[in-house]
């Protein structure tokens, strides 16, 4: 039991080795924006304590398995530097998961196959993933990056059980979408299915050609009309009008000259391969084919999938539907003042009047703590003793690594000496030790948060 997330992708597909650089480095600020953390152990004085930090990549990879939004262990996820992958165990249903999801999302982009990724074996189809990758690496990806025919056919080819059976429509995005979608529903109920699925979409009513482009659904109800024309008329038998169609359709597929010329004495025929041509549509073409003449379409399939590409596709796609910016808060649900740990000078994370009045709190009794002088006889015993009390009476209440190791080069640094001392006494004040109430801890890690943020602690104690 439990959630899980995985990737299904095309067998033999693989990120190319001038990308997985970018990829690796790309995952990594995914990670460490998502709110990723590594948990690092130390002991000293006889007392244990745990750190966090910034999850990375290392030697194999990265390894971790606590989420600082979500504030919660869950199995451990990652990448493997081996095979340049995402990998992951039990993710749960909030933020852990939302990160780990949009990783395997970012991966089938720079994968040269086919490829999805997916929720206990469902396909995510959410375009805020995708708008969420836009934000992090100031790109423009579309919210469908993969056509749904070739995931379909990849699918089918290693035998997945059930992935055939999605639901397809929910997968389509623009032009590109709904031609993958009908050739799918086109192999898996008929092309009659389709002619109903287009009928439904425009409301019963003939679709509008546009001046400039050529119908998508126009096409595929004239080609379907033109085969049943040619092997009407044809004077070949059935045998061999089928196997001239498939012969001039390699033809076709492997041409690159643009625009392809149809060269036919025999209008009939020349009207399926102009309608084959227009639809873009090369497995919808081949399922017509198959309907018409009593054939599997897979043996079909297979004497054009080498070739077959749809060819006019992209000259369509230029207004392709980009998936707008989505900021982290805004894909992780969460609110602004959770995200100190992340927070820079540079206008993108705006913290509430509450929060910034809290900071100006602290900087006050700050300031009283230094005008009094604040020394420790012992003060990494003492530091380490505050550490192991939080630990014990606050539910995975963490020290900030890099925070705790700037302490070690300054431990006779009053100014450190006064962060700390607010922390103790933030722990043993009697209402936010009542029984680990979740606003105290809220505090308590906000706290901790701000001191370890060097960019935001300059800000409100002035070092």
């Amino acid at each position: 039991m439990g959630t899980f997330a995985g990737l299904f992708q095309k067998a033999g597909s693989k990120i190319p080795e001038e990308k997985q650089a970018e990829f690796q480095e790309r995952v990594e600020k995914l990670f460490q924006a998502g709110g990723m953390m590594e948990l690092k152990k130390v002991e000293l004085y006889d007392k244990e304590v745990c750190l966090i930090k910034k999850a990375s990549i290392h030697e194999h990879g990265m390894d971790f398995f606590y989420n600082y939004f979500e504030d919660e262990i869950w199995e451990n996820a990652g990448l493997s530097l081996e095979n340049c992958h995402v990998w992951s165990g039990k993710i749960g249903w909030r933020q852990f998961r939302r990160v780990v999801v949009a990783a395997y999302v970012l991966e089938t982009i720079y994968l040269d196959g086919p490829a999805i990724a997916t929720v206990d074996g469902e396909p995510v189809t959410s375009g805020s993933v995708i708008g969420w990758l836009n934000h992090l690496f100031g790109e423009q990806y579309p919210f469908q990056v993969r056509d749904p025919w070739k995931l379909f056919e990849a699918i089918h080819e290693q035998g997945e059980s059930g992935m055939e059976n999605w639901d397809w429509e929910e997968i389509m995005c623009g032009v590109y979408g709904v031609i993958g979608y009908c050739e799918i529903e086109a192999v898996q109920n008929g092309t009659d299915a389709v002619l109903q699925k287009i009928e439904e979409w425009s409301g019963g009513e003939e679709e509008k050609r546009d001046k400039d482009k050529t119908n998508f659904f126009d096409c595929v109800r004239r080609l379907k009309k033109a085969v049943r024309s040619f092997r009407e008329k044809g004077g070949e038998d059935g045998e061999e009008q089928l196997a001239l169609i498939l012969e001039r359709l390699r033809v076709y597929y492997a041409c690159k000259e643009r625009p392809f010329r149809v060269n036919e004495e025999d209008e009939n025929l020349k009207a399926v391969l102009f309608w084959a041509a227009l639809s873009d549509a090369p497995a919808y073409v081949v399922k017509v084919l198959a309907e018409a003449y009593g054939k599997d379409f897979w043996e079909l399939w297979d004497k054009v999938r080498d070739v077959a590409e749809k060819r006019r596709i992209w000259e369509l796609l230029e207004d392709r539907q980009e998936a707008a910016s989505i900021p982290t808060a805004e894909y992780l649900r969460v609110a602004q003042d959770d995200m100190i740990p992340f927070w820079k000078d540079d206008g993108h994370i705006r913290f509430s009047v509450e929060l910034e009045q809290w900071f100006a709190d602290l900087r006050g009794r700050y300031d009283h703590m230094m005008e009094a002088e604040p020394s420790v006889g012992e003060p990494l015993k003492w530091i380490l003793e505050i550490m192991a009390y939080a630990d014990k009476n606050y539910y995975l209440l963490f020290t900030f690594a890099d925070f705790f190791e700037e302490t070690l080069e300054h431990l006779t640094d009053r100014r450190y000496l006064a962060l700390w001392s607010i922390y103790d006494a933030m722990i043993h004040d009697p209402e936010m030790e009542e029984a680990g109430r979740a606003a105290s801890k809220v505090t308590l890690r906000r706290y901790m948060a701000l001191v370890a943020n060097r960019e935001l602690r300059e800000a409100v104690f002035g070092f």
